[in-house]
This record gives C-alpha cells, structure tokens and sequence, in this order.
C-alpha cells in the first residue's frame, strides 16, 4: 500500500468535512451519493471522485459541486472534503487527468450546457484553481476522453457544437451534425494542452482517423494509445483504433481475434498491465445496459471474454486502476438512461475487478489489523504500551493507527463501506472484523 495518501496531508485534513454530534451522525459527510458522468482518478492508493449528475428528482441534477470525495478501499471508508479556493461549476461528463500535483478537469457539460472550461486540483493544498490558457481555446463539447503524454493533456472527441476552425482541419477532421440540431454534433478533433505554455496547440495526425464520437474510452500505453467505442449519431460502435504517439498516425480499424464485444457507449477501458485493457459495461445501440466483463491483449491483438453477466449492469461509471493491482468501479446508471418514464436507477456501490492474489505484505497488514482488534480495545494501550506491535516497521504502526482511527471514529454506528468483488478477490473477509462482544 502507498506510504504517503492524500488523505494524510495537513492541508486535506484541515478541510475534511465531519461533524458527528452527540448521537446523529451526517450521513452526507461519510457517504459519497449515487451519481453517473463523474470524474475519477486513483491518486496514490486512493479513488478520489467529483461532480456528476444525479437524478432530477433529487435536486437540481448535479451533485454538489463543492464536495470532493475520497474512498480508501483498504480502510473500507469515505471521506468528504471542501477545498480551498473556487470549486468548478457543477457538470458532468467532463475528462480528466493526472499531471503531479495537479488534478486536471477538462470541458463537461452544465446548466448551460457544454462548456470548454479548464479547472485543476492542486493535490497539496487541497486547492481548487481555475486555468486560463493563453490564446485560443477549444470548443465546448462533453463526454470526451484525455491522455497525458509528456508535457501535454490530449483530448480527443465528445459532443457539443463545431469545433473552432483555428484548430482542426475542416479538410481531414469530421463533425457530424444530430438530426436535431444544426449546430452541435459529434467529433473527432485531437487537441493538445501544453502544461508548461498553458496553451492549446492543433495535433496533426497521419492515417485513417476514426469516426467523430462521444462516450467513448482512451487509453494510453505506452508510446500508443487505445480508442474504443463510442456513439457517432444512432450507432453505438465496437470499433478498436490505435495512435502511434512518436509519429501521431492512426492505425484505422484494428482486426482482432476472438470473440469480439458487441459496440457500445458509455462504457469504461481501463488497464491492467502493459499487456492486457480491461472493458467492462456500457449502452448498447438496442439501448441496453451491460454487464459483461472483457480483456483485450495488446501483443496479440485478441479479445477474452471474462464473464457475459457479472450481475450488475452499469453505464456511465467510471472504472480507475490503482498501483496494487485493483481496478475500481464506482456510480453509474443500472437501467435505461433515456428511458423518460422511470426514474434513473444509479449507483452508489464500489466495485473491484481483480485478476491476481493480492500482495503478501498487504494480506498481513490485514491480519495483523484483524487480531490486533480481536484482542485490544484501547487505542492508548494499543499504539502506546504494546510493545510487540511497536516492534514493527513505523510505517506499520502508522497504516494501524490510521485504520484504527478510522473505525474508533465511527465505532458507535458501526458503518462500513466495503467494495464489492465484480471479479477476483476481495479484501472484505479480511476487513470486516466480527469479534462476537470479546
């Protein structure tokens, strides 16, 4: 497990939000909502979450913009935080990305519809900040997808109205109108934000671009990354497309062998190893919630099937791999998101999808946690005067008190928020402790 979490930061406990008095406790302050087309990036062992949209019968649509979320799977807790600074403006359906020390956040739509807009996190100070890049900017689009690659941010396609013509190529680039509308559709223009200019610079690319499209996946390997899916007006696709980062060439449709996923949008692709995506979920163009679970390998170019149903169809959510080996999957819808007559069914659950034993040095923390809590009760005599335990490593000691902490804090309400296995293990049989009144 990382030595050092966000969550440790002076700056990000000065603006924790709890406040448990007397016998209620604020459900609002150790439980992050259900919601779908959040952003989510795991951030040195933790799943840090923002925005998103919730269901209209809940309030204005959006959640509460000023609250961020943080789950620490190993401690089986939530924690809510306000930052400092100026907090983004609600939205959903925005990209983000990770540049040390800042969390970037990138377009989205809002009340007002889509926006182009750039925020970031400074993960140190727990402070919001609003970017304002030099010269010209890129159109307002949503549900679009992001790339770090050396010093720049990609953004790649999304939904919303024409791209300006400063930077894309009417000749080479596609924007296809909706039906609907005259002046928003879909696209499938590559702009770049140089970090260190603080400016958006047009990518010229060689070979087969794929078709314009929103609530698609990208993902970055190496020097290459992955696009798959996607809507382009009626059609959800379940098309693999591949750019080479050295030269920026397209590799057009890529052929793969096996049985290949049913097209789809809204789905999530995340990766596993230098080896292997992960694909699980989506909309289909029937305008079906799925729930199957795939593996592409990239040497071979061939895809798996994991499972065909694992039981909890999503869409819209967002799935984040960790440094330990779990990918976390968290919100999302669980029934037809445009079906105007019922209620939009989302989700609060955390999920893992896991395909290797967890470390031993992580299933001992557990352990030693585990019997630590059978036999003391005292945090004082626990931490202080047990010498046995104060011959471990500090870093240890430190993981134990700060998971002891954490369940002395709510120990009267007994609240916890384990993740969910959607495949492979989980770490519940180790952190649920029952110790029958010892």
């Amino acid at each position: 497990m990382e030595s050092k979490q966000l969550s440790t930061f002076p700056s990000w406990k000065k603006v924790r939000q709890f406040s448990p008095s007397g016998e209620s406790l604020n459900m609002d302050d150790i439980y992050c909502s259900e919601r779908v087309g959040h952003m989510a990036s795991c951030i040195m062992g933790e799943l840090l979450v923002w925005g998103g949209f919730q269901d209209q019968s809940i309030g204005s649509g959006y959640c509460l913009n000023t609250s961020l979320w943080n789950y620490n799977m190993d401690m089986d807790r939530w924690f809510r935080y306000k930052p400092f600074g100026t907090a983004p403006p609600p939205m959903s359906g925005a990209c983000c990305a990770v540049v040390w020390p800042f969390w970037y956040i990138f377009c989205g739509h809002g009340n007002a519809g889509q926006v182009n807009n750039i925020y970031r996190l400074n993960l140190l100070t727990c402070t919001w900040e609003t970017v304002m890049p030099e010269g010209n900017i890129v159109s307002p689009r949503d549900k679009l997808v992001s790339w770090v690659f050396e010093d720049r941010i990609y953004i790649f396609g999304g939904y919303g109205p024409c791209p300006y013509e400063y930077l894309w190529d009417k000749e080479e680039d596609i924007f296809t109108k909706e039906a609907w509308s005259e002046e928003k559709g879909w696209n499938n223009q590559i702009a770049a934000f140089h970090l260190h200019a603080q400016c958006w610079q047009h990518v010229n690319t060689k070979g087969p671009k794929p078709l314009a499209r929103a609530a698609h996946t990208a993902v970055r390997v190496g020097n290459a990354v992955y696009v798959f899916g996607g809507r382009h007006k009626g059609q959800r696709m379940g098309d693999l497309h591949c750019l080479n980062l050295l030269d920026f060439s397209w590799s057009g449709e890529l052929c793969c062998l096996g049985e290949q996923p049913e097209g789809r949008s809204w789905h999530t692709m995340a990766r596993l190893n230098k080896n292997q995506l992960v694909l699980m979920g989506g909309f289909n163009t029937s305008e079906e919630v799925l729930d199957d679970l795939w593996v592409l390998h990239i040497e071979s170019l061939s895809w798996s099937v994991v499972k065909k149903n694992t039981g909890y169809p999503l869409l819209w959510h967002t799935a984040c791999p960790n440094s330990q080996g779990d990918i976390l999957i968290f919100g999302g819808c669980m029934n037809n998101i445009l079906d105007n007559h019922v209620d939009m069914a989302a989700s609060s659950q955390i999920f893992t999808i896991r395909f290797e034993p967890f470390s031993l040095h992580r299933i001992c923390l557990h352990i030693l946690y585990k019997n630590l809590l059978s036999s003391q009760r005292d945090l004082l005599d626990l931490i202080k005067h047990h010498r046995k335990w104060l011959n471990l490593p500090i870093h240890h000691q430190d993981w134990i008190a700060a998971r002891l902490n954490v369940d002395f804090e709510l120990n009267r309400w007994d609240f916890h928020f384990p993740a969910l296995a959607m495949h492979g293990p989980t770490l519940s049989q180790l952190t649920n402790i029952h110790t029958d009144g010892a």
